[in-house]
């Protein structure tokens, strides 16, 4: 029996996901990097150049306004940039990855593991998926924790300590933690502003 099967009898049912869920989760991550933007070699510099300027917004708010207008500028056609090819993950190398980590997002995820997936050195996986996708390793494997545990809080009435285990994380404070820097409020808060109603505007 797999490591996540196990996981799921322990923490309980109500927070497994099913292998529909699983398929979804992993198409839905696959088919951000497909589309016919990201895919083009100026939609990864816009990836890049939004992921440049949230690294820097509180610091340094202009420098961060000036790689806004330049991913606005390139997404509206006003001077266009060649990226070359090399270096970069092929399709199938970033298909494959995506589906490792969004299937095995309880488990300790290393890149290691994932750039064997794709017969690529730990050094020359690093580099091209960075080149790719616009983000580290690990600030991809975060960003899909988070996500799942955002989907956890909003369907699910389990615990957050349960909630940080399924979403391979070590216990609650690191869920905490990371959920807060990437979201900018706690888990706990978090879902209860998704429970509350909407405010009445009339």
């Amino acid at each position: 029996m797999s490591s996540s099967s196990n996981l799921a009898k322990t923490i309980g049912p109500s927070i497994s996901r099913t292998p529909t869920e699983y398929n979804a989760a992993t198409e839905g991550a696959t088919t951000q990097y497909f589309c016919p933007t990201f895919r083009s070699p100026n939609g990864v510099l816009v990836a890049q150049l939004i992921g440049e300027a949230l690294a820097v917004f509180d610091e340094d708010a202009p420098r961060a306004r000036g790689y806004i207008e330049r991913a606005h500028f390139i997404m509206r056609g006003c001077y266009p940039v060649a990226l070359p090819g090399k270096g970069m993950l092929a399709d199938w190398q970033v298909r494959k990855v995506v589906h490792h980590i969004h299937g095995n997002l309880e488990s300790e995820l290393r890149m290691s593991d994932a750039a064997k997936r794709v017969n690529l050195s730990s050094g020359h996986f690093s580099r091209s998926f960075k080149m790719t996708t616009g983000l580290t390793y690990s600030q991809y494997v975060i960003q899909a924790r988070v996500d799942l545990a955002k989907q956890l809080l909003q369907t699910s009435e389990a615990p957050i300590s349960e909630i940080a285990l399924m979403c391979g994380l070590s216990d609650q404070p690191h869920l905490n933690r990371l959920f807060r820097r990437l979201v900018g409020v706690p888990p706990s808060t978090w879902r209860r502003m998704m429970a509350e109603p909407p405010a009445n505007t009339n």
